[in-house]
């Protein structure tokens, strides 16, 4: 069943901002009070949705990992290497390209498992392909390409935390040019 406009409405305004706050505060000094003042909702309206501050951020978390999840599963298992720059540029347009989006929570340093989730659940999203694929787990095969994808990964979600907003498009060009020349001079 599809959630009701306002409802959406109400919970974009209080994931919009936490998004704000915790750039501000740690995750243990965000106040539901102070959130409700900001959103402009009382705290029985905050408690129709969450339980608390936590739940909040684990929804938000969630909701990053399944919204990028779902681009990454729009591609073949064999495309996750070949339109990687296409991939990760359609990630970092949706989920980081602003100071609001999910993907700002990842520079937050209270939000560390944030990163430390979605690398995996990526990870997970594409070996699962290979393994539908016909590659299979305890395999040499499997092994290579989850040491090879775990290193991707790891490598493009470094990028998204670490470069600002107004760079990461950029970013994600130029580290995706070098991995498909493997790096060669001038990284």
């Amino acid at each position: 069943m599809a959630e009701d406009r306002r409802v959406r409405k109400t919970k974009q305004a209080i994931q919009d901002v936490f998004c704000e706050m915790i750039k501000e505060s740690t995750l243990n000094e965000i106040t539901i009070k102070e959130l409700c003042a900001r959103a402009d909702i009382n705290k029985s309206t905050f408690y129709l949705h969450y339980r608390d501050i936590y739940d909040l951020a684990d929804s938000i978390q969630n909701l990053l990992i399944e919204n990028v999840c779902a681009i990454i599963d729009e591609y073949d298992y064999n495309e996750t290497v070949e339109k990687a720059p296409e991939m990760w540029k359609r990630i970092a347009e949706t989920h980081f390209k602003d100071s609001k989006s999910l993907g700002s929570l990842m520079k937050q340093s209270g939000m560390i498992s944030v990163v430390n989730n979605l690398e995996k659940a990526v990870i997970d999203t594409i070996m699962k392909k290979y393994v539908e694929a016909g590659v299979e787990q305890g395999t040499e095969a499997y092994f290579i390409r989850h040491l090879s994808v775990t290193f991707v990964i790891n490598g493009y979600i470094g990028v998204l935390r670490e470069f600002d907003v107004a760079e990461i498009e950029n970013a994600m060009i130029r580290i995706s040019e070098k991995l498909s020349t493997g790096f060669n001079v001038g990284i």
